[in-house]
């Protein structure tokens, strides 16, 4: 598979097609050099938003009991979340390298400091409609399995919750017996309802 800076989706500027398998051959994601995953610490970014949320967590602790934090962030005008602690790096968007015979929501590769990271268009996977603009889409860096690291592309970053285990309610029961299994549980804040996201089932759903 060529290697090299992101591009535009189909050969656009800054970058070229990605090669890919024998015509035919299913998708089994690109192939990465072996290499130790750099050691991510929280970016700038996360870190200002917790700094920027720090009034409301600190009421949100008072309350007592186990609290969990999670990143949120919108697809439309519907607020998602994933736990903090997956969530290794925000990084801005960008155009990617395209890659042949992938599924649909995987909409390229980039390469942060020399890693190989899978793309996946969240909209998609979560079967949204697909977004015409991206200029403040984010990339959320995770960890997924066997040492890989993903990319979940997102409209826009919101801020950072402190849920207690009061405030999570399960999925199946508010969204009923169909709830795809990337969802763990719909939290509440005021009146604010928050979608919280599986990210094991999340990634495995195009494996």
């Amino acid at each position: 598979m060529q290697r090299g800076p992101g591009g535009g989706r189909g050969g656009g500027p800054g970058g070229g097609r990605c090669g890919g398998g024998p015509r035919g051959r299913a998708w089994r994601g690109p192939r990465r050099r072996a290499t130790r995953r750099p050691a991510y610490g929280r970016t700038d970014l996360v870190a200002d938003l917790v700094r920027a949320n720090e009034p409301a967590l600190r009421r949100a602790s008072a309350g007592g009991g186990a609290l969990t934090e999670y990143l949120s962030f919108r697809l439309g005008d519907e607020l998602f979340a994933l736990p903090l602690r997956n969530v290794q790096e925000l990084y801005p968007y960008k155009p990617l390298t395209y890659v042949p015979r992938a599924p649909e929501d995987v909409i390229g590769i980039l390469f942060v400091r020399g890693l190989l990271v899978t793309v996946i268009d969240l909209r998609r996977r979560l079967r949204l409609t697909p977004a015409d603009e991206r200029a403040r889409g984010r990339i959320l860096l995770v960890p997924g399995p066997e040492g890989e690291t993903f990319g979940l592309l997102v409209d826009e970053v919101e801020q950072v919750y402190r849920l207690a285990e009061s405030e999570v309610e399960a999925a199946a029961n508010v969204l009923g017996g169909n709830t795809a299994e990337y969802v763990a549980g719909i939290g509440r804040r005021d009146d604010q309802v928050i979608v919280l996201l599986a990210l094991g089932p999340l990634l495995a759903a195009g494996r």
